[in-house]
């Protein structure tokens, strides 16, 4: 069995800091007018596909709607429904280096969390609060589904 060496250890762990600290910390915020060479990158490297589809943009909205509200629990299902449509054509903005529909949604979501937060705080503060313990929860936001309408959405946020 061979022995450690401690000074190696050393060496390369010394190697290593200094690798991290010369590499330079990483871009943290994604520019617009990076997106159309990680799209292309994307699409060289795909197995199946090497241009932009129709297919592949209603499955990238498709994904993207999914993983604003993963939960379902802030969006409305109009909300929803609305966001898809505007997303529509949106590769053909972001090739022209145009993400105003995309940072504007980022707002949108961004109100709706505060208003989460918000009506949770004001609801949980509430001296006549109380959990409902016989409350029956659909956990899987799939089977769930978007609310209807804003009471049903403050209801759902009231019962999680």
């Amino acid at each position: 069995m061979k022995a450690k060496n401690p000074t190696r250890r050393l060496r390369f762990a010394s190697i290593s800091l200094a690798a991290a600290l010369l590499a330079g910390p990483a871009e943290a915020e994604l520019r617009c007018n990076v997106i159309p060479s990680l799209m292309r990158g994307y699409l060289q490297n795909h197995v199946r596909f090497n241009q932009l589809s129709e297919e592949i943009e209603r499955r990238s909205i498709e994904t993207y709607v999914r993983r604003l509200d993963p939960s379902r629990t802030l969006l409305l299902a109009s909300e929803e429904a609305s966001i898809r449509g505007s997303l529509r054509g949106v590769f053909k903005d972001l090739a022209k280096d145009d993400c105003s529909r995309l940072t504007d949604l980022q707002k949108t979501m961004i109100r709706h969390h505060e208003a989460a937060a918000k009506f949770v705080r004001t609801t949980v503060s509430d001296p006549g609060y109380a959990v409902d313990t016989n409350v029956e929860i659909v956990l899987d936001p799939e089977k769930r589904g978007y609310p209807a309408t804003p009471e049903d959405r403050n209801q759902l946020q009231k019962s999680l």
